[in-house]
């Protein structure tokens, strides 16, 4: 009876889910078109999401406020479009002409209404009629608030309009049904796809309660709070809900664990990928920067499938396919830099096609297409939430990964490509770190002459994704208990046990911890060594553990490890950090195969002579090149042989502050308590002494070592995962008894989905959100429950991978098509200007514009210059544009949307990149 009643409710289940999102969408409908009054304090943190295109918050008497600067406005919520009664606390400026306090609220579809502002604080209420709230701007709809502008004085050489500390908005009925309920079926659909995913891997008779709940809090989440509701959740585009639906709805083949295709078909596809990775070259820009990095990578994806044909699994063989090509790619470009003068675009389009030609014929038998699958279905729902939480630390790395401009340590990277392509011989030397970030985007500026963000920013991204992937293969190997290990072996704190499978709980919690570490997301979406000395790391460990475990070909082993971490090391000298863990592997492993001195010699020799070479290629020259003393200056700087007075410091409130930004403050402590008692758990498992070493040196040493470490407590970061993921998976096979056990589980699913719930919405608020800017507008992005221990005060370190754009490839274009021309300096950092502009010469003294930034904090007013235009991001005028001549009319607008995409897809045309890195005056500067 029980059974049939079971097998009802699961037959039942699609149909009390679909009712529940309908149930979900009634209620969201009615949230949004009935949403309660709303307060926006204007200059309290959080507010840059209601507002833009105001000046940064003041404070009296009477609380914080902002001065409103031309083009300021609101930002309302756009799905309710019914009448607002808008109150607003405002006053007018005491220093401008009686005649301009007046002040206009205007929209497209309605006349403006003007009243005048006097100079004291009044409260003004006004009627705003229905409709007509579409938006350009995603669910918020913009208000513009319109009044003559003045300057205080000298000493303040602002145009400030009225200064406005509070915004009350009541919605008034009736209101149109049509938008709020549009907006209401997306967010259901989105809602489905979700949770029929998410069926996959628990129970799927609990998706409609889930459904009904977490349709019922997002209601009562737009009802009570309508504008941060409006930023928070944008309308999923449609696309995306529709692919979505087919993936959800698409049922995973029962594969076995290992498919193989014939060698002819393998072969097929190989070439059919190399094929169109050359032909993809033909397309235009940007889109044949692609094709270039297929091309570019293929050598070392096939490099790594020839070298390790039996490693079974998908994920590893992946894993170990961007290992390679990361790697190989960089090392192609470094040599043929080697020969004098440019390099032509045929030699390197013919080395690569030739390498990956040689590995397709080396390795014609290896298999291609490998899957999941031939399991129960308990290992198949595992198989899915594996495949989910990938999916969702790829999703965070490559969505939007061309939306920012680059920032200055990815513009110097692209300026020394740009010297290597132009084949500028001692550029690289110039550098205070290896060359790897600048030889990545380098390829594709010499195949393809793409030098476009999201392009530049690939290879990294893939690294990111192939450090996910490294860490659910580690964390199988790692995770072996002792009924896995044949009895024959005994127990040891190194040992691998192959018997162990990818399912392993520690391999979840270390995929999650990982896929939304702030640090490990944030470098994954920046040309900058970070997450390629991550990569080549976990690449390294990985084949010195599988060495000690007695695999077959030790050599080739050793040497990939030799090499990917010769390949770290020629990113960031932070590789170094792995490198006590991998020795203690090796030693291990040559111990347990019995290895004698001979054996010693040979094994170690050649992998320590490969990487050996691959260093000595690049740092022989380095040490000795004129440019080495100011970099090693500036190291020992940063390891406290300077003014820090040396060893031992304290860096932990600094990590700890640094990690609260990165991540979600209130999630921090929580992963600091988890790290520690895993510590102490440590002992107890597999693998102990190199995970170990790989957490411990770059921690003990950036905490207590390194004087300015700054962001580098990355390089632990992977390890530590692991560690926790270890210990919680330790913690959950305690219990004895089942119904405990079954507690304990669904306890942690629980709060597991809270945390990473939370997690996730930290992270598309810091990456993914492309206005307002976080990092640069903290704390007026900062909502008020996510204050952390630094409080409104940023502590200073670097701070990579957030959004920021100020509009300068509309500035170029604007240069090119003769808007403007002549002589330029700016507010903004020099490398990442000279990329943007290029040929355009930047002049201290008297030039003819002055582009000011108007997002930095070091904003300037040149006094004698006229407002020629501003250049617009979005509803935010990001980049003004000042003129030395005198300027007829009323300053013009430049949409930057439009001038970007005409900037993307020229190529780049040579220029002195060496000389804007050197920061040489130009000729046209001469007083």
């Amino acid at each position: 009876m029980m059974s049939a009643l079971g097998v009802g409710a699961r037959r039942d289940a699609p149909l009390r889910f679909i009712l529940a999102l309908l149930f979900a969408a009634l209620l969201l409908t009615l949230a949004l078109a009935h949403p309660s009054p709303q307060t926006i304090t204007v200059g309290a943190p959080g507010d840059a999401y209601f507002l833009t295109n105001f000046y940064p918050a003041e404070s009296d008497g009477g609380g914080p406020y902002r001065w409103s600067a031309p083009g300021a406005r609101l930002l309302l919520p756009a799905a309710h479009q019914g009448p607002v009664a808008l109150t607003m606390r405002l006053r007018g400026a005491a220093f401008a002409p009686p005649q301009d306090l007046r002040l206009s609220l205007a929209r497209p579809d309605m006349p403006g209404i003007a009243f005048g502002a006097d100079t004291g604080w009044r409260i003004y209420h006004v009627l705003l009629s229905p409709g007509g709230r579409d938006s350009p701007f995603g669910d918020q709809a913009p208000l513009d608030l319109i009044i003559p502008s003045a300057s205080p004085g000298p000493a303040d050489p602002r145009p400030l309009g009225a200064a406005l500390s509070r915004v009350d908005l009541r919605y008034l009925g009736p209101a149109p049904l049509g938008p709020p309920l549009m907006r209401a079926l997306l967010i259901a659909w989105a809602l489905g796809v979700i949770g029929w995913a998410a069926g996959r891997v628990g129970r799927s008779t609990l998706r409609p309660y889930a459904a009904a709940i977490i349709g019922a809090g997002l209601a009562l989440w737009a009802w009570r709070d309508p504008g941060g509701f409006a930023w928070a959740v944008p309308d999923p585009p449609l696309w995306l809900l529709i692919a979505g639906t087919v993936l959800a709805l698409t049922p995973l083949p029962p594969l076995p664990l290992r498919r193989e295709r014939g060698g002819r078909s393998r072969m097929i596809w190989q070439v059919g990928l190399l094929l169109a990775g050359n032909l993809a070259l033909l397309l235009p820009l940007p889109w044949r920067g692609l094709g270039a990095l297929i091309v570019l990578g293929l050598p070392g994806w096939l490099a790594a499938r020839a070298l390790f044909p039996d490693e079974g699994d998908p994920l590893t063989r992946t894993f170990l396919g961007l290992c390679g090509a990361i790697s190989i790619a960089p090392l192609l470009t470094l040599a043929l830099h080697a020969i004098p003068g440019p390099l032509p675009t045929w030699l390197l389009l013919l080395t690569t096609d030739l390498l990956s030609a040689a590995m397709i014929g080396a390795a014609p038998h290896a298999p291609f297409l490998l899957s999941f699958g031939g399991f129960a279905a308990k290992t198949q729902q595992k198989n899915t939430l594996l495949i989910l939480l990938i999916a969702v630390g790829v999703a965070l790395r490559l969505t939007l990964l061309g939306g920012a401009e680059f920032q200055g340590d990815e513009a110097r990277a692209m300026l020394l490509a740009v010297g290597v392509a132009q084949g500028d011989d001692g550029i690289l030397l110039t550098h205070t770190k290896g060359p790897v970030e600048a030889l990545l985007p380098a390829g594709p500026l010499i195949l393809a002459g793409s030098g476009v963000e999201w392009v530049a920013r690939l290879p990294f991204a893939l690294a990111g994704v192939g450090l996910l992937l490294g860490v659910v293969v580690l964390a199988r190997e790692l995770s072996s208990t002792s009924s896995q290990r044949p009895a024959s072996e005994p127990h040891s704190p190194l040992i691998l046990h192959l018997s162990s499978f990818i399912l392993h709980p520690s391999s979840f919690i270390a995929l999650a911890l990982l896929a939304t570490d702030g640090f490990a997301l944030g470098f994954s979406r920046i040309v900058q060594y970070q997450s390629v000395v991550l990569l080549t790391s976990a690449g390294a460990f990985w084949a010195c553990w599988r060495f000690y475990a007695g695999a077959a070909w030790p050599a080739r082993h050793l040497i990939s490890a030799a090499v990917l971490l010769a390949v770290g090391l020629l990113a960031h000298y932070d590789a170094a950090m792995v490198a006590p863990s991998l020795a203690c592997l090796v030693i291990a492993g040559g111990v347990r195969r019995g290895w004698r001195a001979r054996e010693w010699l040979a094994g170690l020799g050649v992998p320590a002579l490969a990487g050996g070479l691959l260093l000595a290629s690049f740092y022989l020259p380095y040490i000795t090149g004129p440019s080495f003393a100011d970099t090693a200056a500036y190291l020992a700087g940063r390891a406290g042989q300077g003014d820090a007075g040396g060893p031992p410091f304290n860096n932990l409130p600094l990590y700890f502050n640094i990690l609260s930004f990165y991540n979600a403050p209130p999630l921090v402590p929580i992963l600091a308590i988890a790290l520690a008692a895993s510590l102490l758990l440590l002992p107890l498992a597999p693998g102990a002494i190199p995970l170990a070493l790989w957490f411990g040196v770059p921690f003990l040493a950036e905490s207590f070592l390194i004087a300015e470490p700054r962001t580098h407590f990355y390089s632990a970061h992977p390890a530590a995962a692991l560690i926790i993921g270890m210990g919680v998976a330790w913690l959950l096979s305690r219990p004895s008894s089942p119904r405990l056990l079954a507690v304990s589980r669904w306890s942690f699913i629980a709060l597991g989905t809270l945390w990473l719930a939370a997690s996730l919405g930290y992270a598309q608020l810091l990456y993914l959100r492309q206005r307002p800017e976080y990092e640069r507008s903290f704390p007026a992005a900062r909502p008020a429950t996510l204050r952390a221990s630094y409080g409104d005060q940023l502590p200073e370190a670097g701070y990579f991978g957030f959004p920021h754009n100020d509009g300068w490839k509309a500035a170029a274009e604007l240069y090119r098509s003769g808007v403007i021309s002549g002589s330029y300096d700016t507010n903004q950092n020099r490398w990442l200007v000279g990329w943007y502009m290029r040929q355009m010469p930047r002049c201290a003294e008297r030039p003819d514009y002055y582009l000011i930034a108007e997002a930095e904090a070091t904003r300037y007013f040149p006094p004698g210059y006229s407002l020629l235009g501003e250049v617009t991001v979005g509803p935010t005028r990001a980049l003004a544009i000042y003129s030395r001549a005198p300027v007829t009319g009323p300053p013009q607008l430049f949409a930057a949307e439009g001038l970007a995409a005409a900037f993307d897809a020229r190529p780049v045309e040579p220029f002195p990149a060496a000389a804007i890195l050197a920061d040489t005056p130009r000729v046209e500067c001469a007083p």
